[in-house]
């Protein structure tokens, strides 16, 4: 099971995902809806851990 998290500091918001395997495409859809609830403009430090997810193709286009 993994769980994708985005903490905005400032207000204590929080975007969350559970995905029940290491799929890249979860990991993407957690990045576009992150995208969508951020303001444009607005800077995000990504953190990843050491798993191949977040390298693949799909998550870098």
């Amino acid at each position: 099971m993994d769980l994708f998290a985005a903490l905005n500091t400032a207000t204590g918001k929080v975007i969350s995902k559970l995905s029940a395997q290491h799929h890249a495409e979860d990991f993407r859809d957690f990045l576009d809806e992150t995208d969508r609830q951020t303001l444009p403009g607005l800077a995000v430090h990504v953190i990843c851990d050491n798993l191949a997810t977040h390298k693949a193709p799909v998550v870098h286009r």
